[in-house]
């Protein structure tokens, strides 16, 4: 698993990532451009399972390239809720035979 930091690399972006990460250490590969510079996320070469913090950038700019990055179902907390609920006997996704 990857993590990415991608953000403007004006004063908001840079400020974002360093209250953030202040809060939530982790190393991660940074994604950042000049002020004018939008287009981030297509600089991403992201896998499945990889998790990408994506901090003051433009969404017109980018929403193909986010559109892409985002592989839905099942995503690790859906497994781990799936989970829990077939061990208190309340999943919707698993079969149960009748007894």
């Amino acid at each position: 698993m990857q993590f990415y930091d991608i953000f403007n690399g004006d004063a908001d972006g840079i400020c974002a990532l360093q209250q953030l990460r202040l809060e939530e250490p982790r190393a991660s590969v940074l994604v950042t451009g000049v002020k004018r510079d939008v287009r981030l996320l297509e600089r991403v070469n992201a896998a499945a399972g990889d998790e990408l913090t994506v901090l003051d950038i433009s969404l017109r700019a980018n929403a193909t390239d986010l559109k892409l990055s985002i592989h839905p179902h099942p995503t690790l907390t859906e497994t781990l809720m799936e989970s829990a609920e077939v061990f208190f006997g309340q999943a919707t996704h698993v079969y149960r035979p009748r007894r």
